[in-house]
């Protein structure tokens, strides 16, 4: 979920990396399209709110979650839908875009 960079290079790095057994089937997010990755654009599936009955209808093991932990409502909003599904649900955090060594 999150079609921005960050979900881009994790979709990349599940494709190029066939012998783990992760299938990437596409993106889920809010925003419009001029607010997410180029390469994104055409894999995107839906909404947030499309997520849980996706993971249902379609036997869904994993999720991850590459959406900024800055918008915490829409996390937030999203776990709750999905917290009934079988899915197992991982945050995949965006370490270059926080600054993790202090002065």
């Amino acid at each position: 979920m999150g079609a921005g960079t960050l979900g881009v290079k994790v979709a990349r790095a599940f494709q190029a990396r066939g012998d783990i057994g992760l299938l990437f089937l596409g993106y889920f997010d809010d925003r419009a399209d001029d607010r997410v990755d180029a390469d994104a654009r055409g894999l995107r599936l839906g909404n947030l709110k499309q997520v849980a009955p996706f993971i249902r209808e379609r036997g869904v093991h994993e999720v991850y979650i590459t959406l900024p932990l800055g918008s915490q409502p829409r996390i937030v909003e999203l776990l709750e839908q999905v917290q009934d599904t079988t899915a197992s649900v991982f945050f995949v955090p965006d370490v270059f875009g926080i600054s993790i060594i202090q002065g």
